[in-house]
């Protein structure tokens, strides 16, 4: 090792220079390429060391252990949230679900279910559930109405379609099983009822075996100044039963036979019905009348009273729909002298009499001419 100083050589172990006593440098001097090498090593990072045979063999025994990466870690924690999410949502559909299956749409759904499958024995439990969530639910009453009528238990059949129907119930089939059970009770009252209540034409198309036409009564209602003929014609030609006074016909109704006049002044309401040979009723009819009979004005005749020298024939103005009565000197009727054409003028100081007596029978007042008749 040479000194720094002055060159001169220094013997191993020494410390100082033996020509000019400076102290010997120990590090080896300075290299900048060695620096810019390391500096190179610290910017690419550390080469590992390479390791023994040893331990290379130790290496190549053990099984190799991947560290997980930052991009597998990421991938597992989506698996986690996305299975958590879907039990969870699985957990709040289920609930729905189940709540659903409690509600009274779930036991209706079910009990429609039911139903179209012939298990009527579970519609029924499921409606009658359904009514307990759901009070007076026609629906609910249809379902149970319907099934019990499959089940051949007519009673239960029957209240429950009634109820049904009372709701406003507008299922064809519940109309159909009532009608049914109606008819098996011969029940037509409740049959022509039933169809009063009906508004639908859909439905009213179920009772066409049932329905009896109305009579059709003619003259129409109204006032009339003389006495009518009633006439009361069934299209069908069932018989028909009738009241005047306003009474029920079905309770009280006389058997209708022919036309027949009304030949009393006053009001009247007739009430009727066609029935047929099963003892349905047709819809009533009623007609009110008032008979308030004209009475003829007095009549009137030309010449007038008064005093003639010459022959003259009488006339007499008999209107539409009327006769003509006179007498001389005595009061008319329908036993007197009936007009018929001008009649001459009798001789003397005479009083001429006259009435008119309509169709309906009703007689006018007495009208009166005095006539001087002196040729």
């Amino acid at each position: 090792m040479k000194c720094a100083n002055c060159g001169a050589e220094i013997r191993v172990g020494c410390v100082y220079c033996p020509v000019c006593g400076k102290e010997a440098q120990i590090v080896s001097d300075y290299n900048i390429l060695e620096d810019d090498y390391l500096d190179s090593l610290l910017q690419e990072g550390e080469k590992p060391s390479v390791p023994s045979k040893s331990k290379q063999k130790e290496k190549a025994a053990k099984p190799k252990q991947e560290k997980p990466t930052g991009k597998k870690s990421k991938k597992s924690l989506y698996i986690v949230i996305f299975i958590l999410l879907f039990v969870a949502a699985f957990a709040l559909i289920g609930g729905i679900l189940f709540e659903k299956s409690l509600s009274y749409e779930g036991r209706m759904e079910k009990a429609e279910d039911a139903y179209e499958k012939k298990a009527y024995e579970k519609a029924i439990s499921y409606a009658k559930q359904a009514l307990e969530k759901k009070k007076e639910d026609a629906l609910a009453y249809a379902v149970i109405g319907k099934s019990y009528y499959q089940k051949k238990e007519d009673e239960a059949a029957k209240a429950y379609l009634e109820k049904a129907v009372e709701k406003q119930q507008k299922d064809k089939e519940v109309y159909r099983f009532l009608i049914d059970l109606y008819d098996k009770d011969s029940d037509y009252e409740a049959i022509s009822d039933l169809y009063d209540e009906i508004k639908d034409s859909s439905i009213q198309k179920l009772f066409r075996d049932y329905i009896v036409e109305a009579p059709v009564v003619e003259p129409e209602a109204g006032s009339y100044g003389e006495y009518p003929t009633i006439t009361i014609n069934s299209e069908d030609g069932a018989d028909i039963l009738y009241t005047l006074d306003g009474s029920s016909p079905k309770e009280d109704g006389m058997f209708y036979q022919e036309p027949f006049p009304i030949e009393k002044e006053g009001k009247y309401t007739l009430r009727a019905v066609c029935v047929d040979a099963r003892g349905i009723y047709s819809k009533e009819v009623k007609v009110k009348y008032e008979i308030d009979l004209d009475v003829p004005d007095l009549p009137t005749a030309s010449p007038t009273s008064g005093t003639y020298t010459q022959p003259i024939k009488i006339t007499i103005d008999v209107p539409v729909g009327c006769r003509a009565y006179y007498a001389w000197n005595a009061n008319p009727g329908e036993q007197s002298t009936q007009y018929t054409e001008p009649f001459d003028m009798i001789e003397g100081n005479n009083v001429l009499s006259i009435i008119l007596i309509n169709e309906s029978g009703q007689t006018s007042g007495v009208q009166k001419y005095n006539y001087v008749y002196m040729p």
